[in-house]
């Protein structure tokens, strides 16, 4: 399989360290409210363009480069700004309309687009990729399902009291969700004593549940999720290996 252009690499490496600067480091809780507060007109946000200006100049040697991801940052942060929504979606957004932005640079840059089209491809026609994306798709969302569906005739035992605990919305099935993902990492680079510590750490976590109906409930659930995963884990490696 083709290896991703070094050169294309190493620029985006370079802007996304001067995107973290400026976006992470050197952008103030109060730059934050006063440009909620004025918009447009606020001060803080055309200070904040200049820093990623100059983040993206002096890291990379690119000032035209730099003015071109300057303008485009400010553009896509009063468009977030107007729209006022503060939700996990649309931080995934932004934050994914600046990648894209810096992945256009990177390549403008180094013009090796031909090269990373070559990349693409390679990977297209790898079984090791599509077996690995299978895999994480398969031990998230689906997953969730069907713990969900083989623990359903031990769920309906739980008590009243039990299924009105007050506990975070939703947050079961994402602890499971990484879980699972740390897992699946830790068998594809072979580090399985990791899996230990995991399943240790989230053990002492569980101590405090006195109820014997409920810990018994979260041990099925967390090892069907543990064993599924293994068993993913290990299939992937075996076509992987073939």
């Amino acid at each position: 399989m083709t290896s991703l252009p070094s050169g294309f690499v190493l620029i985006l490496l370079k802007l996304c360290i001067a995107h973290l600067i400026s976006d992470y480091f050197l952008q103030f809780d109060s730059w934050v409210a006063d440009k909620q507060k004025n918009k447009i007109r606020s001060i803080k946000l055309y200070a904040h363009i200049a820093v990623t200006f100059l983040a993206a100049a002096l890291i990379s040697g690119e000032w035209l480069i730099a003015l071109f991801i300057a303008v485009t940052h400010g553009i896509i942060d009063i468009t977030k700004i107007y729209l006022g929504k503060k939700d996990s979606v649309s931080f995934i957004i932004d934050q994914a309309l600046h990648f894209i932005i810096l992945v256009i640079s990177s390549l403008w840059i180094s013009n090796e687009l031909p090269e990373l089209l070559k990349f693409a491809v390679s990977l297209s026609e790898s079984t090791s990729f599509w077996a690995i994306a299978f895999g994480y798709m398969f031990i998230t969302f689906p997953i969730s399902v069907v713990i969900t569906i083989l623990t359903h005739r031990w769920r309906k035992d739980l008590d009243d009291s039990y299924e009105n605990l007050q506990t975070l919305n939703e947050a079961g099935k994402w602890i499971g969700i990484m879980e699972r993902l740390l897992i699946l990492t830790f068998i594809l680079i072979n580090q399985f004593a990791a899996i230990g510590f995991l399943i240790a750490a989230k053990a002492v976590l569980r101590i405090k549940d006195t109820e014997r109906k409920l810990s018994e409930y979260v041990l099925i659930g967390t090892l069907l999720s543990i064993c599924i995963t293994v068993c993913v884990g290990l299939l992937i490696k075996f076509i992987t290996l073939a």
